[in-house]
C-alpha cells in the first residue's frame, strides 16, 4: 500500500505529504526575506537619525550612511560565497550577530559620543559592519534553495519580497517606530527580530547543521535573551545616558517625528533642547523674545492679528499678550509634541505662563510653507521663530520663495520679524538672510541683542515699506527692552558690518544659506 500510494499520480492543487517539510520551510526563508529586509533599512535609518541628532548636518550624515551602509553590503555579499556550508547555519549565526551589533548599535554611538572623543570612527565602523552583514543575508538565503531548479523565479521572489520590507520600513520607521517607541527601543526591537528569525530557521533547518555545531542553541539564546532585556530597560539606558550629555539633568524626553525634545533643569535655569542644539535658556531667554516681538509689535500701527510660524515653545507668545489691543494669535508649528509639551510640562509652562491655553491662541500643527501657501488671510504682525537654517527641511524656510509667501500674507501696513542667527559666530549667513528677505520685495532692518546663552543673535524686522527706527517705542513691561537699549539694537559694531552689498540670495533650488551655514558652523567647531 505504501508504494501505490507513492506511485499515485497527484491532482491538481494537492501537496505531497513527502513535500510539505519543503514547502514550510521555503514559507519560512519567504517569511525571513521580508523581515530581514525590514530591519536592513531600519537599521540604516535609526544610523542616520542618531549621527544626525549627535554630530549635526543631517544631509552629511545620511549621505554618509547610506554609502557606507551600500558600500558594506558590497563586502558582506563577496564575502558570502566563500562562507562555508551548509548554508542555513551561516545565515543564522550572521543573523544573530546582526541582531547583537544592529541592537545595540543606538547604545553604542550614544556611548561613544558621551565617554569618547571617537564617535566617528566608532559610527563608520558600525555603519560598515552592520552593513556587510545585510549584503550576506540574500546570498546566504539563495544558496538554501541550492537544489531548487527554479532559480530565476526564486530570486525574483526573493528580490520582490526584500522590496516589499523595504516599504514597510520605510513606512514604519517615521510614522510608528520613531515617535512611539524612540530610537534605542526601535533598534532592540528589531533586533529581537533578527533573533525570532534566526530562531525559526534553526528549528527549520536543524537537520541540516551537523551536531558540531551546537554551539549556535545558547547564541541564540543568550543573543534573544540581550535583545529582549535591551527592550525592556531600553528608555532607562537612554535617559542615563541623555543625563550624562546634558550638565543639568534631564527632567523631560521625548521622541517627535521630527526632532528629539528635551529639557533640562536645574536651580532656576529651564533649558530647551532640539537635537542636541539649545533653544533657550530660562536665565536669559526673555531677552531674545522681547527683541523679537516687541520690535515689530512696537512698529505696527494696530496689531490686531498675529502669526507665529514655529514658537511651539509658547514665549514669543507669552510676550504678544501683553497686547491688549492683539485679538488672534495664530502659531504655526509642525511638532505636535513640541506644542503639547509647552502646554503640559510644568517647568515650561512656568516660562510660557500658559500662553498656549489662552483664549486669544490658536495653534495649527502644521508645516509653515504649507500654511502659508495654503491660506489667504493677512496679519498685522508676523513672528518667524524657527531654528537655524542647518537642513534642507529648515533652509526652505530661509529662501526667496518662504519670504515672498510671507509677503503675501502680511496686511498693507504688516511688519515682519524673524530670528536670522547670529551676525558674530555666522555672520555671512546672517547677511545672506537679510539679502534674500530684500530681494524677496520686503524692506529689512538688520538688528541684534545680547543674549548671554547664545552671545551676539541677530534679527531682522521688515515691511512692505520702509520702516522708521527713530519711532520705535516698547509700551508693554519688559525686563530687558527700554528706551536707550532698543535704539542701540540698530547699531552694528565694524565687526558686524556687512563685508560685501552683494550677498548671494537664498532660494529652494540653491540653498546658499545652508551651505553657508554649515561651512561657519565647522570652522566654529574647529576654533
Amino acid at each position: 500500500m505504501p508504494a501505490l500510494l507513492r506511485q499515485r499520480p497527484y491532482s491538481a492543487g494537492v501537496v505531497p505529504i513527502t513535500m510539505q517539510p519543503d514547502t514550510v520551510r521555503r514559507s519560512g526563508i519567504f517569511l525571513a526575506v521580508t523581515v530581514v529586509a525590514l530591519g536592513g533599512i531600519i537599521y540604516e535609518l535609526l544610523l542616520g537619525a542618531i549621527s544626525s541628532y549627535l554630530l549635526g548636518d543631517s544631509v552629511l550624515q545620511f549621505s554618509l550612511t547610506i554609502g557606507l551602509f551600500l558600500f558594506g553590503m558590497g563586502i558582506g555579499s563577496l564575502a558570502a560565497p566563500y562562507m562555508d556550508d551548509p548554508p542555513e547555519e551561516k545565515f543564522i549565526l550572521v543573523e544573530s550577530v546582526l541582531a547583537l551589533l544592529g541592537g545595540n548599535s543606538v547604545l553604542a554611538l550614544y556611548a561613544a559620543y558621551v565617554f569618547t572623543p571617537f564617535v566617528y570612527p566608532i559610527f563608520v565602523l558600525l555603519v560598515l559592519a552592520i552593513g556587510a552583514l545585510v549584503g550576506a543575508e540574500i546570498p546566504l538565503l539563495l544558496r538554501m534553495f541550492r537544489h531548487n531548479q527554479q532559480t530565476v523565479l526564486l530570486v525574483s521572489r526573493i528580490l520582490s519580497l526584500d522590496y516589499l520590507g523595504a516599504l514597510l520600513a520605510s513606512l514604519l520607521f517615521p510614522l510608528l517606530l520613531l515617535p512611539l517607541l524612540g530610537v534605542m527601543p526601535t533598534a532592540y526591537l528589531v533586533g529581537l527580530s533578527n533573533m525570532a528569525v534566526a530562531l525559526m530557521l534553526y528549528l527549520l533547518f536543524r537537520r541540516h547543521i551537523p551536531l558540531r555545531h551546537l554551539l549556535l542553541v545558547p547564541i541564540l539564546i543568550i543573543g534573544t535573551a540581550v535583545m529582549a532585556a535591551g527592550l525592556f530597560g531600553a528608555k532607562t539606558l537612554a535617559n542615563a545616558l541623555e543625563n550624562r550629555m546634558y550638565d543639568d539633568p534631564v527632567v523631560f524626553s521625548r521622541q517627535s517625528a521630527y526632532q528629539k525634545i528635551v529639557v533640562t533643569h536645574s536651580g532656576d535655569d529651564t533649558r530647551l533642547y532640539l537635537n542636541n542644539h539649545l533653544q533657550f535658556s530660562g536665565v536669559d531667554e526673555h531677552r531674545y523674545h522681547e527683541a523679537l516681538v516687541h520690535v515689530p509689535l512696537g512698529m505696527s500701527r494696530d496689531p490686531e492679528t498675529v502669526l507665529v510660524l514655529g514658537g511651539g515653545d509658547g514665549l514669543s507668545v507669552r510676550e504678544l499678550l501683553k497686547y491688549r489691543q492683539v485679538k488672534s494669535i495664530i502659531v504655526v508649528d509642525i511638532d505636535r509634541e513640541m506644542t503639547d509639551a509647552a502646554s503640559s510640562v510644568r517647568w515650561l509652562t512656568a516660562l510660557n505662563l500658559q500662553s498656549l491655553k489662552d483664549p486669544k491662541v490658536q495653534v495649527v500643527n502644521q508645516d509653515a510653507m504649507q500654511y502659508l501657501s495654503n491660506g489667504s488671510r493677512l496679519f498685522d504682525v508676523i513672528i518667524i521663530d524657527l531654528p537655524d537654517p542647518s537642513s534642507e527641511a529648515l533652509a526652505k524656510l530661509y529662501s526667496r520663495e518662504f519670504y515672498r509667501l510671507v509677503e503675501r500674507r502680511m496686511a498693507r501696513d504688516g511688519v515682519m520679524a524673524m530670528q536670522a542667527t547670529s551676525p558674530y559666530f555666522f555672520h555671512q549667513s546672517f547677511w545672506i538672510i537679510h539679502a534674500t528677505i530684500k530681494n524677496a520685495g520686503l524692506a529689512p532692518i538688520p538688528y541684534h541683542a545680547k543674549v548671554p546663552s547664545f552671545g551676539n543673535w541677530g534679527f531682522v524686522v521688515a515691511a512692505k515699506h520702509p520702516l522708521n527706527v527713530s519711532r520705535l517705542a516698547v509700551s508693554v513691561p519688559t525686563r530687558y527692552l527700554n528706551a536707550e537699549i532698543v535704539q542701540g539694537l540698530f547699531a552694528f559694531d565694524e565687526r558686524l558690518q556687512p563685508e560685501s552689498r552683494n550677498y548671494p540670495v537664498s532660494t529652494i533650488h540653491n540653498p546658499v544659506v545652508l551651505r553657508t551655514y554649515l561651512s561657519e558652523k565647522r570652522l566654529l567647531e574647529r576654533n
